[in-house]
């Protein structure tokens, strides 16, 4: 039985208006892919949050507006040899969950909208948790589990 524990997740970030447009409205000035590890002490699930295991990292978005905007979450698309037992979800965080950010959704059924208010003239740091759970309550099924997370960003 072999596991492939650190694995990586690819974001994406993609524009529902003219890019001119919404230039006038936000910025995006980084983004940080996340990486999977299975959850220390709980081998059904794999998260991205470092402080459930060593190895993981959260994806985050650094954004400033001058307006608000919404917040479309896509679902997670599994890539490569991923066995299709696992069920994905997300944790959208305004910061970050380890220095005392906010949670603003968890999200199971995709696709889903969240607004947020603006202006932020100053970076904003979303971050995300991307999570899977064994579908059967048991362990996750040895193999290499890859997604694609795709977020759209729609001005108000």
């Amino acid at each position: 039985m072999q596991w492939t524990l650190s694995t990586v997740l690819g974001l994406a970030v993609a524009f529902s208006s003219p890019l001119s447009v919404f230039a006038q409205t936000c910025t995006v000035t980084g983004t940080q892919p996340a990486k999977m590890a299975l959850v220390a002490g709980n081998v059904g699930r794999l998260s991205s949050r470092p402080d459930q295991s060593q190895t993981a990292q959260l994806g985050s978005i650094t954004l400033t507006c001058t307006a608000g905007m919404h917040l479309l979450i896509n679902p997670p698309i599994a890539r490569g040899s991923t066995p299709s037992t696992g069920t994905p979800g997300v944790e959208v965080w305004d910061g970050s969950p380890l220095t005392g950010g906010g949670l603003l959704t968890q999200v199971t059924n995709f696709p889903v909208s969240i607004p947020l208010s603006g202006p932020f003239t100053t970076n904003r740091v979303l971050s995300f948790n991307l999570y899977v759970d064994s579908a059967s309550g048991g362990l996750m099924t040895p193999g290499d589990y890859t997604y694609d997370f795709q977020l759209v960003l729609t001005p108000k």
